[in-house]
């Protein structure tokens, strides 16, 4: 009888390991809520301003259809096409900017930081273009809309660094009128 239940035992234990990792339905739900909502949050913080964005965008967008299509065989304008598209997102990330209103807290170090996250960025995917036989992969299209969010986040957090200063602020003013 034991050796039975040993058995049953060890199989059901073998059972257990090989059942798919499945966790509870509504804890998937609630984790792809979240993140819907995360993107949602960064599209309430654009701004007239980012329609200079979406023509980088588009023309990452169409320098990499030009290059699925033409410029195979040009390879001198397919350089061109790269560089003319890394010099509109360089201007739209100098229109649009990262926080416009800096804060007091916020460091010098903090800033640079996310320059230099942007600029190698750019610098990466634009490189990664001329590379012959890898120019096929949409490198700019999705460059420019990296940047774009590390934009739209560095608003966010500026955001939250004036609410909250904002509400350090009431409490101080509070205090003085009770």
């Amino acid at each position: 009888m034991s050796k039975e239940t040993e058995y049953k035992n060890n199989l059901n234990q073998e059972r257990n390991l090989r059942k798919p990792n499945t966790s509870n339905p509504k804890d998937q739900a609630k984790k792809i809520a979240k993140n819907i909502a995360t993107a949602a949050s960064l599209i309430g913080l654009l701004e007239i301003t980012d329609l200079f964005f979406l023509v980088a965008i588009m023309a990452a967008i169409i320098k990499d259809i030009l290059d699925c299509l033409v410029i195979p065989a040009l390879p001198i304008i397919g350089t061109a096409l790269t560089l003319m598209a890394s010099f509109v997102i360089i201007a739209s990330m100098l229109i649009c900017g990262s926080s416009s209103v800096k804060s007091k807290s916020s460091k010098v170090n903090d800033f640079a930081s996310k320059a230099v996250k942007k600029w190698g960025v750019l610098a990466t995917g634009t490189c990664f273009e001329f590379f012959f036989g890898l120019n096929f992969i949409p490198t700019e299209t999705v460059t420019a809309i990296i940047i774009f969010v590390f934009i739209l986040q560095e608003r966010k957090t500026a955001r939250e660094e004036r609410r909250q200063e904002e509400g350090e602020k009431a409490e101080m003013n509070y205090g003085v009128y009770a």
